[in-house]
């Protein structure tokens, strides 16, 4: 079965009036930007529509799963989404010094050749991707509201390197289709455009509380807890991104515990902050939790 992102499903309700708003252009070479221009000002409005890590009954001993998330964007006008902050409680635990790490420059073109830099087709000591080596499948989709109709992409993560980009998040688009298909990525040449995201493992701010940052700070050597996946910068990259769905899994690249006091009342909690340009602006934090056991 072909697995692909459809606009149909995951598009908001169209723009009101827009003053003006000129042609996206797409970097369809490299990794690159999605560049606009001539914009109206305007605000956006963002959820979380899905969070969770399973297997979901860890008790007290920190175990190996896969962590989802799930981020969406409505657009009232222009208002771009840049950065999105995703906070999780330190009972998730990272250790992304355990696996080897992609350099962003070598992420461009289609799927298959991103993998053949950084995925199981370079080799046990280059596979940077955070997902099972046998899985035949993206990492997840996103869409971004070029005009009619908004372009799909297919994700894939990867292990990255340096402080601001140990998660890279690598796009493979096709705009002027509703789908693309997102299976088989060691040898999928589908779409006709690519870019990248950059995200950071980070210490959480001490302000959002105990839950966030006792004990840890998310400082390596690892493993890390108390952290968030920053992925900032990302209008440079992506201009009106609608919607981000990714899953992270390998080995022990993510673990999560359930120790959250009182008994049956134990939850694993994210915050969710996001910043905006044009104008800059924020939104109040969204919060997502699970009930885990």
């Amino acid at each position: 079965m072909r697995q692909g992102l459809h606009s149909q499903r995951t598009h908001p309700k169209r723009y009101g009036p827009i003053r003006r708003r000129s042609a996206i252009v797409l970097a369809l070479a490299t990794a690159g930007a999605l560049a606009v221009a001539g914009i109206a000002l305007a605000t956006a409005t963002s959820t979380v529509p899905g969070f969770s890590f399973t297997p979901n009954n860890p008790d007290g001993a920190f175990t190996l799963g896969k962590l989802s998330f799930h981020t969406n964007t409505t657009y009232t006008s222009a208002t771009r989404v840049n950065r999105i902050q995703l906070q999780l409680d330190d009972d998730f635990q990272f250790n992304p010094n355990s696996f080897p790490k992609c350099n962003p420059a070598d992420l461009s073109g289609t799927m298959q050749q991103a993998m053949q830099k950084c995925g199981p087709p370079a080799g046990a000591a280059k596979n940077a991707w955070l997902w099972p080596p046998t899985a035949n499948t993206s990492n997840g989709t996103a869409l971004i509201d070029f005009p009619n109709p908004a372009t799909p992409a297919c994700v894939l993560v990867f292990n990255g390197q340096g402080s601001t980009s140990e998660l890279l998040l690598f796009l493979r688009v096709k705009v002027g289709a509703s789908s693309i298909y997102c299976g088989s990525p060691t040898t999928n040449t589908d779409g006709n455009g690519s870019a990248l995201l950059k995200g950071d493992l980070k210490q959480n701010p001490a302000t959002i509380g105990g839950d966030y940052t006792d004990p840890d700070i998310c400082t390596a050597p690892d493993p890390r807890l108390g952290c968030q996946i920053d992925i900032n910068m990302i209008d440079s990259s992506v201009p009106f991104l609608i919607d981000l769905n990714v899953s992270i899994r390998r080995s022990s690249y993510v673990r999560a515990r359930c120790v959250d006091p009182p008994a049956g009342n134990r939850m694993w909690n994210l915050r969710a902050a996001f910043t905006y340009v044009d104008p800059p602006s924020s939104q109040s934090p969204v919060f997502r939790s699970q009930t885990c056991t």
